[in-house]
């Protein structure tokens, strides 16, 4: 079992709590995705050709789409990449460094809300130094829904890394009344992923030119997302 410490300057009651609802929620989790079946997975064979060179990759997918795409992420492919999520630097923030760690992922401490540069400062630092792939919400964490917004376009750029386009559908889910009306499968569904081809960015003097990249992008993940469904249908 991963032993983890708490922040002492939370407040009582979390230190208390945080130790008790991380390892239930992660393995909550790891229930639900036992729950739901896998039918298909389009495109894995992208990530098989990738060069053998590459120890670090920026998979993106919309914030709606979390769910299954960090099931492919930890059951798939945690072997060859180590994922990084960005987590709030706020105290309650210690609650998702937990979980995260109980799932065999890294928390990258950082808001893009309110530090947007310094984000992808250390979003770099762990790709260049440390070999750890940051999963990004290219729409960020408030919207809008479906916009493909800079930040991974211009981290790849720095980095050299690959963006890998990723998104999947359930044949029955629960979507919230959130402003990415966050998707929830219903268990014992099906759901299938689909991965895109790994796009790498031209590294140039200026970070300028990303947006044709952004166009791209975008119209990929919702494309990904179209031939999910269309894998469930089949």
């Amino acid at each position: 079992m991963a032993k983890t410490t708490t922040d002492p300057g939370l407040p009582l009651h979390k230190r208390l709590l945080f130790p008790v609802i991380a390892p239930l929620a992660a393995w909550l989790l790891r229930l639900f995705w036992l729950v739901c079946r896998v039918q298909q997975i389009e495109g894995e064979e992208y990530l098989e050709a990738l060069s053998p060179g590459a120890n670090a990759i920026i998979p993106c997918h919309w914030h709606q789409r979390h769910i299954f795409c960090a099931y492919y992420l930890v059951r798939k492919l945690s072997v060859k990449f180590r994922f990084g999520y960005l987590v709030s630097p706020s105290k309650d923030g210690e609650l998702g460094v937990m979980i995260l760690k109980r799932l065999g992922l890294v928390a990258i401490r950082g808001s893009a809300k309110r530090t947007g540069a310094q984000a992808i400062r250390d979003l770099y630092l762990c790709l260049s130094r440390d070999g750890i792939s940051p999963v990004l919400t290219p729409d960020g964490s408030e919207g809008p829904i479906y916009k493909f917004k800079p930040g991974p376009v211009m981290l790849a750029q720095l980095s050299g890394a690959p963006l890998v386009p990723m998104s999947y559908a359930a044949r029955r889910a629960w979507y919230l009344d959130s402003w990415d009306r966050f998707m929830i499968p219903k268990p014992f569904t099906r759901v299938a992923i689909a991965i895109g081809r790994p796009r790498y960015v031209e590294r140039s003097g200026k970070l300028d030119g990303t947006g044709s990249m952004q166009d791209r992008m975008e119209a990929e993940l919702n494309q990904l997302g179209r031939e999910a469904e269309a894998a469930l249908e089949r």
